[in-house]
């Protein structure tokens, strides 16, 4: 996909117990113009979420990870980053850490 042709910049990462955060950090990259994909604004009750997040993996040009020890802990969170960045191989850095004060154990 060529860069133009991302419906969003970025998509969110995150693990359940972090999605305060995650959404927080939504809010702020949407608020400064930026189009961001979060599975609760893009996903309705009865949809596949493999399936809609796979479509917004391709649609978007950037994942943001929020990193926690929960992320770590997940293996199908770590699976899904490594997908992403392999899918983007030699386009530049296709993943980022968005971490911060707040999350907690």
């Amino acid at each position: 996909m060529k860069s133009c042709d991302y419906l969003y910049d970025v998509l969110i990462s995150h693990a359940d117990a972090d999605a305060e955060f995650a959404r927080e950090i939504a809010e702020y990259l949407r608020s400064s113009g930026i189009k961001v994909w979060f599975a609760p604004w893009e996903t309705v009750p009865g949809d596949h979420i493999p399936t809609r997040l796979s479509k917004g993996m391709k649609e978007s040009r950037r994942m943001a990870a929020v990193w926690s020890e929960r992320y770590f802990r997940d293996r199908g969170l770590q699976s899904l980053a490594e997908s992403f960045v392999r899918k983007r191989s030699g386009g530049g850095s296709s993943l980022g850490p968005a971490s911060g004060r707040g999350l907690r154990d």
